[in-house]
């Protein structure tokens, strides 16, 4: 059965409220659902139930919008953290690489220096073995790595 506005019902002012009140079209289907709702019951347009009917239209075009609402509130602010993130990560990396690159420079220049103390000293000895401040700059290069890389993943 293929009903159009015209075949339902005369009283298309609850539709033409609704419509007003949402500020868009219905589609042809919510139309026909309304206006047999208006049929069914036998209400005018003049009569003060119509009310009632208008304002449930209204509730249910929001109650059918609110979870794509949702999603593309929730879909922007996953992609704003993770922007966020990255240029966090950035910035951090950055730092500690400014950070490190003097520490690092010292540390090479004082083996150097130790490397030529014990040039005539014990043999297999190596900056490595005598000095432990590679182990600090090692990893805090490594921990700035993996977290860059981690924040790029996700």
């Amino acid at each position: 059965m293929s009903d159009t506005e015209e075949d339902l019902s005369p009283n298309s002012g609850l539709v033409k409220s609704v419509e007003r009140l949402i500020g868009q079209k219905l589609s042809s289907d919510q139309v026909q659902y309304w206006q047999r709702l208006q049929d069914m019951f036998g209400v005018s347009d003049e009569d003060p139930i119509v009310l009632v009917f208008v304002l449930l239209g209204v509730h249910q075009h929001l109650f059918n919008e609110v979870p794509a609402r949702i999603q593309e509130a929730t879909d922007k602010a996953i992609a704003i953290h993770r922007t966020t993130l990255e240029d966090q990560s950035n910035i951090v990396a950055k730092r500690l690489l400014e950070q490190l690159a003097p520490l690092f420079i010292k540390a090479v220049n004082e083996a150097n220096r130790q490397g030529q103390e014990h040039a005539g000293g014990r043999q297999g000895s190596s900056w490595l073995s005598d000095n432990k401040n590679w182990i600090l700059i090692g990893s805090c290069f490594l921990a700035s790595a993996l977290g860059s890389l981690l924040v790029k993943i996700l």
